[in-house]
């Protein structure tokens, strides 16, 4: 009750002294509010619907003659994160829109994700639209040092991956896509830390990502982040399953595409198949990026990728099974990225 005054009464002051057009609600730092032992999934939906009810009427009553001021709640992309369901978190969207939220943002808390729950958040409430949020990197690397904070090397998201979520999250109903922690682009952190190289954020990407009709990318990421079944340890024999939702364009590939695997150690002396949707792939020598890009941090190279051919007619709208088989080796591997690129 302290805690929900204290942050009620910055909410109140910003409200009565800033012409804001509205209010994001941000549940994703950080997203566990409750102990859950000590409380019901009820008792948490209720305390935090009933936060948003006195927050969406503190923007009604602040707002200025004629003005309507928007509610927004940015929320994990999956309904399960870290172990914790939306019920832990208090999460109940239905209730919540109508206790006054105008909007949902869906995040990956600082990653770009494509494989999401927009579909089933959609339909739970079909008259709220639904944003997919695009962050700066689509993984992250391991710490460069023990001084805390954001210490570690990012591997960049590239426009042809942006427009990829973006396609994918207006095939599934979204109603547009949001941007953050593109400053992470730029240099920031220590001098002496291997966070770069850097670059100036790619803002020419957003006249791209607003128009449903001109996106036709299709370049797909499965890879290691906060909240998410990935990295995937193999040792001789291990197979492993997992699904990726894809969503063909209304411009047909001209050409095959292709799957790569990237491990976190050297992958020499082992063999690897792939299958997709019951096919078998075959293997491809060219293992490396399948767009032109700046971004060099934490690319695999021919020691630590691997790549097959993915003819385009197996591929389906909606949900493809992959089955990834370690045949043979001597030491294990995990994997931490996994791309698709159909050009």
């Amino acid at each position: 009750s302290d805690i929900r005054a204290y942050k009620y009464n910055y909410i109140k002051e910003i409200c009565e002294n800033y012409d804001i057009a509205g209010f994001e609600m941000d549940f994703m730092r950080h997203p566990v509010l409750f102990q859950v032992d000590k409380t019901t999934p009820e008792q948490r939906k209720q305390i935090i619907t009933d936060f948003i009810k006195s927050v969406r009427k503190v923007l009604d009553d602040t707002a200025r003659d004629g003005q309507y001021r928007w509610l927004c709640v940015r929320i994990p992309y999956r309904s399960n994160i870290n172990k914790f369901s939306y019920d832990d978190l208090g999460i109940d969207l239905p209730a919540w829109t109508a206790a006054g939220v105008d909007m949902v943002n869906m995040s990956a808390y600082y990653y770009t994700v494509q494989q999401t729950e927009l579909t089933s958040v959609i339909k739970s409430i079909p008259d709220t639209p639904v944003y997919l949020e695009l962050c700066h990197c689509t993984m992250s690397g391991k710490s460069l040092n023990k001084k805390g904070g954001d210490n570690y090397n990012f591997r960049r998201t590239t426009d042809e991956q942006y427009y990829t979520a973006a396609h994918l999250a207006y095939a599934r109903g979204a109603a547009g896509v949001s941007a953050f922690n593109f400053v992470y682009y730029r240099q920031h952190g220590s001098a002496e830390d291997d966070r770069g190289p850097f670059n100036e954020p790619p803002f020419h990407i957003f006249k791209g990502l607003g128009d449903p009709e001109w996106l036709a990318t299709q370049h797909y990421i499965y890879a290691k982040s906060w909240m998410f079944a990935m990295p995937m340890d193999f040792t001789e024999g291990a197979v492993k399953n997992f699904k990726m939702d894809m969503a063909p364009t209304k411009v047909a590939p001209k050409s095959l595409g292709r799957l790569r695997v990237q491990s976190d150690e050297d992958m020499t002396g082992s063999a690897w198949s792939v299958k997709v949707n019951g096919f078998e792939l075959q293997h491809s020598d060219d293992k490396f990026e399948p767009y032109e890009s700046p971004y060099t941090a934490l690319l695999g190279d021919e020691t630590t990728l691997r790549s097959w051919i993915v003819p385009k007619e197996i591929l389906k709208n909606g949900y493809n099974d992959f089955e990834i088989k370690m045949d043979s080796g001597d030491k294990k591997v995990r994997i931490s990225y996994i791309d698709l690129a159909v050009k």
